[in-house]
């Protein structure tokens, strides 16, 4: 029993490293949502709904097989010295295997306790970027190719823009049915309906600039989203909600705020539809916390405002 001594630590201890670096701690994986057709042993079902908690589950199962493992060749080894009857040599041998179980154990525990004091990433995982494979009725779809110009329905755009990670899911203000944001007006077309109209100067539910199912996205403008992100990253901060003049493209679905404010960045979506500025607010400009036409590259810029 003594020479499976350093096999037994070293299955301790890779097990258990193993399972701390395949821990998870932020994933953005939407979409990537499917039913176990066979639960994992001692969880349930939605444990593994979806990949960052399939991976947990998989990481709690391996950290319940070492305890098990550990309490197993302990018992072995008490059972061994019980019966060793006073046989010096077997007494030995069930102090080695005892002596192993505890010093796997506590090696596994000080791997992990050491790579998360020298940096607490180090045990952690981040799984970014993920997106679905298109099913019929599924989630978001993957974004085409560079240079490939979008196709399908208004939803299907939808569909590919929510599996992006362009959109910025803070709430700007409220209609009737809740907070309105970049996410939820996608959301809404994916569901079939027309994007929420809201402002920070919504006085009530169901006013005048609060309402629900109140305007469609201007099909031009979701195909840039789609094309642009294939070559430029950027995020969304506001599509159909917000404070915006009353009369603002925002609220006819022909406009959006985005982020970084850089000059290549406008230039991408002019080249892809959106209409240009030459310094008259009528078109897409970089725009200062003030409302204010700036240059991109002045400093006070905070946003672009992209019209279509």
């Amino acid at each position: 029993m003594y020479k499976y001594k350093n096999f037994i630590m070293v299955f301790f201890i890779f097990f258990f490293s193993a399972g701390a670096f395949l821990f998870v701690s932020d994933a953005s994986a939407a979409g990537l949502q499917y039913t176990l057709l066979e639960k994992i042993p001692g969880f349930t079902s939605t444990d593994g709904s979806d990949l960052p908690k399939y991976i947990i589950a998989i990481y709690k199962l391996a950290l319940t097989v070492i305890v098990f493992s550990a309490v197993l060749m302990l018992s072995i080894g008490g059972f061994m010295y019980l019966t060793s009857a006073g046989n010096t040599s077997a007494m030995g041998t069930a102090k080695g295997v005892i002596f192993d179980a505890i010093i796997g154990l506590v090696i596994a525990l000080i791997a992990w306790l050491l790579l998360s004091v020298i940096n607490p990433d180090l045990v952690k995982v981040s799984i970014n970027g993920l997106s679905a494979v298109a099913v019929p009725g599924g989630g978001p779809v993957p974004p085409p190719s560079p240079g490939a110009v979008p196709t399908g329905t208004t939803v299907d755009l939808a569909k590919q823009i929510a599996g992006l990670g362009v959109l910025q899911g803070s709430g700007e203000c409220s209609s009737p049915s809740g907070a309105v944001s970049p996410k939820s007006d996608i959301q809404n077309i994916i569901d079939g309906k027309a994007m929420s109209v809201c402002s920070s100067t919504c006085k009530s539910k169901g006013s005048n600039g609060c309402k629900d199912n109140a305007v469609s996205a201007n099909e031009t403008m979701l195909r840039a989203i789609i094309t642009v992100k294939s070559t430029i990253g950027y995020i969304i901060t506001s599509i159909a909600g917000g404070a915006h003049s009353p009369t603002s493209d925002h609220y006819a679905g022909n406009a959006l705020d985005i982020a970084p404010p850089t000059q290549a960045l406008l230039d991408a979506f002019v080249t892809n539809g959106a209409k240009n500025d030459t310094g008259s607010l009528g078109g897409s400009f970089c725009e200062s916390s003030a409302g204010k036409w700036v240059t991109c590259a002045s400093g006070q810029a905070d946003h672009i405002h992209i019209k279509f």
